[in-house]
């Protein structure tokens, strides 16, 4: 799922940059249709993952930036810059 919306590579950085956040809220602002679908999607998936999900995609990140507290703090990020 994290593949498909286009999330994974930001796991396997660590993190965005203040550049590419920035780029987000632009794009979110540009497309908001987008914007609700892709958060919407996430939302989603955040409130409907079973613990089980969650460690099947821990598992598949050695460096651990697949954690759920760093893909919580990744998500707010990217939702914040839409309202910045």
């Amino acid at each position: 799922m994290l593949k498909k919306m286009g999330l994974f590579p930001a796991y396997q950085l660590s993190d965005f940059s203040e550049r590419a956040v920035l780029e987000f809220g632009s794009l979110a602002r540009r497309l908001p249709k987008w914007f609700a679908t892709f958060q919407k999607s996430l939302n989603n998936w955040r409130e409907n993952s079973s613990p089980s999900d969650w460690l099947k995609l821990e598992a598949q990140d050695p460096a651990g930036n697949l954690k759920k507290i760093h893909f919580e703090k990744v998500i707010k990020t990217l939702f914040r810059s839409y309202t910045v």
